[in-house]
This record gives C-alpha cells, structure tokens and sequence, in this order.
C-alpha cells in the first residue's frame, strides 16, 4: 500500500508497529513472525517506504514499549530478557535512513493497576512496574512547505495548549480493548490526537487547503483516524486484518474526540523526605554537616564482633 502513494504527499505519520512476536494476528504478511533481527529487517523496509512518503520537515512518531520476552522463548537463558522496541528501532532508522533524524522523545505513563513482579517480597530480583511506552518522533530533513496565514491561524494553539502538549511524560490511561473493536494493544485516541495539533495544519476548505494529511502504518482500529478526523486533518489508514479495518471505518464514521481531551494532568515532583541535605554553602554547613553525620551514625546498626 505504501508503495502506491506518491512521494512528499504525509504530515505526520504516528503508529504502533507489531510487538515482535508476542501476538500472532493471523493475517498472511503480517511482520514480526521471525527472528528478532528479522523483524527489525522488516520494520526497517516500512520505515524506508514512511520516510520516501513525508513531506520535508514532516514527522514519524513511532510508539514502544520496553518489552518482557518470556522465558519459554528465550530457554537459553536463565535471567529476565527485555527488548527495548523503541531503542533498537531508533538504531536501525538512524543508522539506515540518512534523511531522518532524531527530533523528540515522550513517555506515555500508563495509568494501570500496581502489579509486584520479580522476586517479591525478597531482593535481589525486584523488577520495575513497566507501566510506560516510549513516543519516539524523528524529522525528515528538508525546510517546512509554506502555508497560507490563514492555515495557520486556524491551527493557532493557546499558550496553556502549547505547554501541555511539550510536556515530556504523558499520564493517560490504556485505550479499552473492547471499545477498541477488540485490538490487542490499542492506544487512546487522545495520545495520536495530541500528535497531530503538534506537527500537522487542520483544513481550511476556503482558502483551498483540505487539511494534512496523517498515515498510521499499522492502524488497527483507526486510533489514529479518528483523532486526524476530529481535529480536521485527512487520514489514511493501513492494516492487514479486514475485520479492524472495518471496526476503523465505524469509529472514523461515528466518532468524534473534543480537542479539550487533549489537556492531561501535570505530574507533580515532590522534594525529598525529612532528610535534610545540607548546602555547601551555607552559613552553618559545617554545623550541618556535623549534625547529620551524628545523626547517620545513630541510626547505623550496632557492628556485631565475630570470632574467627
């Protein structure tokens, strides 16, 4: 399908490309049903095709998780084996694909139940929540094509818009997976929605311009359809399963996502607990200093003498 479009005509394109192999979707071609190496290999012909079809200055966000391999088929080895997608993806477009380039980098924080994996409640094997997946976009090189003032002005965003979409984490619950036409691995409408006011011009049919055009490569069940339909872009959408291509063309029919959805809750740092670190340059830093380390000394268990 890609091969049919012709060169220079996408915006933006944003996917999720297949987990390796951790799901087969029993379609004839699907990617991933191989050797790892392979699928990187297969992604990487996508990749190729994605890049020939952008506009110069146009964007690929591409969205990851850090991936858990179970050891049924890593029997070789006894220890935990993760594949970072999102890493090893970045590597083979940077070192195969001249013309894009790193651009920017965003964490979706899934906002999922606590689960404790690993070797609980006993170190050493305490394993992280893995509640994240990584939002890699990268540019096509080339300077932006002119727009109308009166395009731009349509796509105009606030300053609090401007704020929240440059935000670097992203807290946004997973996409449910029957409202999502039973897709295994959905994303919120809101995630490739945000993507699209950041990078692409909605329509503005009286100054002659229908709006960017926004590619999904694997489109599942047209997440990202209907976030450009909703926000005035065109869209095309690319799957091999006919029964989420059918699901997609419901949702872009019948569903539409305000662009208020698009504003998420800003993650708040807190400082340290009741430990106090002293500066070094503080009046009473020695004082401090002094104090703490008296402190530390106190809390430290009482050394037991061994005979040996």
């Amino acid at each position: 399908m890609l091969r049919q479009l012709p060169s220079g005509c996408i915006a933006l394109a944003v996917t999720s490309p297949p987990y390796w192999n951790t799901i087969d979707y029993q379609v004839d071609g699907q990617i991933g049903q191989c050797s790892y190496e392979d699928y990187l290999a297969q992604l990487l012909e996508v990749w190729r095709e994605t890049e020939r079809v952008l506009l110069p200055n146009g964007k690929l966000a591409i969205i990851t998780p850090i991936m858990p391999i179970p050891k049924s088929s890593m029997a070789e080895q006894h220890t935990r084996h993760l594949k970072n997608l999102s890493s090893d993806i970045e590597h083979t477009i940077l070192g195969h694909i001249q013309s894009l380039y790193r651009y920017s980098l965003f964490v979706w924080q899934k906002q999922t139940t606590v689960k404790m994996f690993g070797s609980y409640p006993y170190p050493p094997n305490i394993y992280e929540d893995n509640t994240i997946e990584f939002i890699n976009v990268f540019v096509k090189e080339g300077e932006p094509i002119p727009v109308p003032r009166e395009v731009k002005e349509a796509s105009r965003l606030t300053q609090e818009q401007w704020l929240n979409l440059t935000m670097q984490v992203w807290p946004m619950y997973p996409e449910d997976v029957k409202r999502a036409g039973g897709h295994p691995c959905p994303f919120p409408v809101v995630l490739p929605q945000r993507l699209t006011m950041m990078y692409t011009f909605r329509g503005v049919p009286e100054a002659g311009f229908q709006g960017d055009l926004v590619l999904d490569m694997f489109n599942g069940t047209g997440a990202s359809c209907v976030a450009a339909v909703s926000t005035g872009r065109t869209y095309l959408g690319v799957d091999l399963n006919p029964d989420y291509c059918r699901v997609a063309e419901r949702r872009v029919r019948y569903e539409r996502v305000n662009e208020a959805a698009v504003m998420l809750p800003r993650l708040r740092v807190r400082k340290p607990g009741a430990y106090h670190q002293p500066s070094l340059f503080d009046e009473d830093a020695d004082e401090d200093l002094s104090t703490d380390a008296e402190q530390l000394a106190l809390d430290q268990p009482v050394p037991q003498s061994v005979d040996v």
